[in-house]
């Protein structure tokens, strides 16, 4: 099979905040580690839909460099993590300054200091943690091909999936995992008060006036809620959830009459299961000790792939405020803020030079070029050209979509195609989620399908993560899958033959 020319991302996105993640891909990643990639292409389509376009060639590149460090310095590793977790410190430390400011009060030109100031510590933040791409994608296929043959060598194909779910999981829970554990804790303790949680399950805006009589509980809400209030943000947004959102999620447990006991005690132990059962497959398989360290490198970027998105997700909150009040001096609304370009910030705001024209044909569509340095934004047939050029396949008719399994089992169920956070409500319980690529925001109706299909994605991808933690099958990098299957086709996804096999077209 012949390799695409790129990898495409598809994802909730706006200009801004998508711009921000590719520009720290050309030009931070450059800067820090004498590499980065040396073109990347990103389109905006309607309805806040990003695609970031990778060439594969830059990824193999890339990947092969990356390598050659780790090799030449068996601390490399160790040593990323340390700086990726400096930076993330004093990204953190800055938001605390911002939200210590009070932003109306001060003057256009320390406006834009701060503004400045953050988006450089976001990216630069994120430079460290974006190696995790290329590694992952290009090591995929390497990591792949090796055990199919080992299990063909052991007569064991149909164990593929399931090999390769325990040898790839990373060691640590996912953010989403350590959220909804917490918030289990938290949902424990209210229920032991069977008067307040009585009245949450009846409703939540009086449980909230409840909770002031309970100040321990209270406090716990709140301390939840600054621990994991940007959970719902992604390239397209960066609100701030309220308690009330939380307690909606803690009734739902208590009104599923869910074994909170149990369900805390299996995500405690998640982890711990894994690594015993890596450990015990390694010495099985009898792994070389090239392949044992391909696994070890692929879980530190497993862990970070994942650990990075709660940072950014946490950041884009702060980019927000700080656009919001840009926005409010230059009568701009946020959705305008949100299609202007971060290095005019400083333009438009002290010398007052806005095109709103320009921003409304960027809100239809537009498309970033971006090299280390220079850059451009196109709009109208421009961006239109770029869209088809990412996205040029035709569809087909198929029977059968081959993908790469990410986590095992296998189950028949409803396809329900899913491009952006907007078609989650199609989702209800026991379907087949179909997407180009999960987020962390769609956990709520992740939480409901019984399998995931993706189009992209690698082996430490969002899909494959969260699929092994919630325990159903998944089938990841199909390509095609949102292409070829419609809402309602009836589709079993077969983890041991790594296909999505379509039962009955409606």
């Amino acid at each position: 099979m012949i390799e695409p020319k790129y990898f495409v991302q598809r994802m909730d996105g706006v200009l801004l905040l998508s711009f921000l993640a590719s520009e720290a891909e050309v030009v931070n990643v450059k800067k820090d580690f004498g590499m980065g990639k040396p073109f990347c292409p990103g389109v905006n389509a309607h309805k806040r839909i990003n695609y970031f376009g990778y060439v594969w060639k830059d990824i193999h590149k890339q990947a092969e460099f990356i390598i050659r460090k780790i090799k030449k310095n068996p601390r490399f590793l160790s040593d990323l993590l340390r700086m990726w977790k400096e930076r993330v410190k004093r990204l953190r430390n800055f938001e605390e300054r911002i939200l210590k400011t009070s932003l109306k009060n001060i003057s256009d030109k320390e406006l834009v200091a701060i503004f400045q100031q953050l988006i450089n510590l976001y990216q630069e933040e994120y430079s460290p943690a974006l190696l995790c791409d290329p590694f992952g994608l290009h090591t995929e296929k390497i990591i792949t091909d090796k055990l199919r043959k080992i299990v063909e060598r052991r007569e064991e194909p149909r164990k593929f999936a399931k090999y390769l779910e325990i040898l790839t999981t990373p060691a640590k829970r996912s953010f989403a995992n350590e959220e909804e554990l917490d918030l289990l804790i938290l949902a424990q303790k209210i229920k032991r008060n069977k008067k307040l949680a009585s009245i949450l399950k009846k409703d939540v805006r009086k449980a909230k006036k409840g909770l002031v009589k309970h100040p321990y509980l209270e406090k716990l809400i709140r301390k939840h809620m600054k621990k994991f209030f940007w959970i719902e943000n992604s390239y397209a947004q960066g609100i701030k959830l309220k308690e009330g959102y939380f307690l909606k999620k803690i009734r739902r447990y208590l009104k599923e009459s869910i074994n909170l006991s149990k369900k805390i005690k299996e995500l405690k132990n998640l982890s711990k299961n894994y690594r015993r059962k890596k450990k015990t497959l390694i010495k099985k398989l009898n792994l070389d000790k090239k392949f044992r360290k391909l696994l070890e490198w692929t879980e530190v970027f497993g862990y970070l792939h994942d650990a990075r998105k709660g940072v950014m997700m946490e950041a884009h909150y702060y980019i927000t405020l700080l656009l919001k009040e840009i926005g409010r001096r230059l009568r701009l609304t946020l959705q305008e803020m949100y299609y202007t370009d971060h290095h005019k910030i400083e333009e438009m705001l002290l010398k007052k030079k806005i095109n709103k024209k320009l921003l409304r044909e960027r809100i239809r569509m537009c498309t970033y070029l971006i090299w280390p340095t220079k850059y451009r934004i196109l709009t109208g047939r421009k961006a239109e050209w770029w869209h088809k050029e990412l996205l040029g396949e035709r569809k087909m008719v198929i029977g059968e979509i081959k993908g790469v399994s990410a986590s095992s089992g296998v189950t028949v169920g409803k396809a329900k195609i899913v491009k952006d956070v907007k078609d989650g409500y199609k989702i209800k319980k026991g379907d087949i989620l179909v997407t180009g690529m999960t987020r962390p925001h769609w956990m709520p109706f992740i939480r409901k399908a019984k399998a995931l299909v993706t189009d992209e994605g690698g082996i430490t991808c969002h899909a494959a993560i969260v699929a092994r933690e919630l325990g159903i099958p998944c089938i990841i990098a199909t390509k095609v899958a949102t292409k070829i299957l419609n809402d309602g086709y009836l589709v079993e996804v077969n983890t041991n033959h790594n296909r999505v096999k379509i039962l009955k077209r409606v």
